[in-house]
């Protein structure tokens, strides 16, 4: 009986462990969406991240997150990741490099193609003492190495992107016990995504971003958008399929360095028994001083590469 119970409880968080890692960083960094956005800025982005859910919850997950990308070229991107996904006494280590090509069409758009590859290090971390039952203390321990890859696709036109992106193309299963009776999978996902940018005038302007992450079994969207003053501060505000809503603040303290903070609360579930979702970001910019619109650090593309962006109308 106590087996049984174990198995219960361990489902639901081996189900969840294995979902696409959420965070709100994708609002100022594309390249945490698809390996489409690799280099599709004029300039090298590095971003570090820190998210802590259900705050004074036991257990609750917790997320660390690094990546930096940058162009090759005009038309080829490449980048690098590793994230650090923990929930309960599951915890997932990913690092994977992309890769992406972009193909200009006519004035106004441009299609780009990315792919990615990647190791997914999964395994059970027990609480020191762990549980007082046999059936939770045999999976201790277990660990499982697994490649995966994923591709994307991102359509531009002018200040809209819109795309596609398939994370995990391989469905891994991992046995967290001898027995077989629960185990990690991981699921094929499907992601859609898009975002505008939109000037209001000289000073402000507005990005709104949508995310849909879904599977046969699963589906969660985010809505959030962020008002942006003279590419200096900008506050914002979002809602996902969770039923929780979002907070960000962020600005550039220097030219070079981004700043968000994101907060997250809801009035049901175990993130009302909580202190909310509490997620920092840093930003940096590498090389050059300039970055085209698109980016975050929101400075014109520097005029050796000014050719190659003029399709961008600025």
């Amino acid at each position: 009986m106590k087996k049984v119970l174990c198995i219960l409880f361990l489902a639901p968080l081996i189900g969840f462990s294995q979902q696409l890692p959420l965070s709100a960083q994708y609002t100022i960094n594309p390249y945490f969406l698809s390996p489409a956005f690799s280099g599709h800025n004029a300039n090298y982005e590095a971003f570090l991240g820190y998210q802590r859910s259900w705050l004074g919850v036991q257990g609750a997950p917790e997320l660390k997150l690094f990546n930096v990308n940058g162009p090759i070229g005009e038309k080829m991107g490449i980048g690098a990741s590793v994230i650090d996904d923990q929930v309960g006494i599951f915890r997932s280590l990913q690092m994977t490099i992309s890769y992406a090509y972009h193909l200009q069409v006519g004035t106004s758009s441009k299609v780009s193609f990315g792919a990615q590859a990647g190791m997914i290090d999964q395994h059970i971390e027990m609480p020191n003492g762990g549980f007082n039952d046999p059936a939770a203390l045999s999976v201790q321990g277990n660990q499982k190495k697994h490649l995966n890859t994923g591709v994307g696709v991102n359509y531009q036109w002018k200040n809209l992107d819109a795309g596609i992106v398939i994370p995990y193309l391989l469905q891994n299963t991992t046995q967290a016990s001898d027995t077989g009776s629960a185990s990690y999978i991981q699921s094929r996902h499907f992601r859609l995504h898009a975002r505008y940018l939109y000037g209001l005038n000289a000073d402000w302007s507005i990005r709104p971003v949508a995310v849909a992450n879904f599977t046969g079994k699963s589906f969660h969207a985010d809505f959030n958008a962020l008002v942006n003053y003279k590419n200096f501060a900008w506050l914002g505000a979002g809602y996902n399929t969770g039923n929780s809503i979002n907070i960000h603040v962020g600005g550039l303290p220097l030219s070079f360095l981004s700043v968000q903070y994101s907060y997250g609360i809801s009035g049901s579930g175990i993130l009302a028994e909580s202190n909310g979702n509490h997620e920092f970001t840093l930003g940096l910019l590498i090389g050059a001083s300039d970055s085209q619109p698109s980016s975050i650090f929101g400075r014109k593309a520097s005029d050796k590469q000014k050719s190659y962006y003029k399709w961008l109308n600025f």
